[in-house]
């Protein structure tokens, strides 16, 4: 897969994984600014208001990431599908 390819398939799988995870509220984690710490649950009020932005965007570059086997495949991983079944071809 070229570049721009991966590119792509990087950014429309973290532009969705981005907007799910902001509207359902699920972040990998928080920061507590008032104790300056992450947390990967909710902690007391006394700790302050959490900083959720950290914990969106690590989600979406780790799911952009891992979408990277799911999008087209390039020719060097054809061509080892090909030797592995024995296309007729490449005999």
């Amino acid at each position: 897969m070229s570049g721009s390819r991966r590119l792509g398939v990087f950014s429309l799988t973290a532009c969705i994984a981005y907007t799910a995870a902001y509207y359902l509220d699920w972040p990998l984690f928080r920061f507590y600014l008032g104790n300056e710490s992450f947390s990967f649950g909710a902690q007391p009020e006394s700790a302050g208001a959490p900083i959720l932005w950290y914990g969106w965007l690590v989600m979406a570059a780790l799911i952009g990431v891992l979408s990277r086997p799911c999008g087209p495949a390039d020719r060097w991983s054809v061509f080892a599908r090909q030797q592995a079944v024995g296309d007729p071809r490449t005999n």
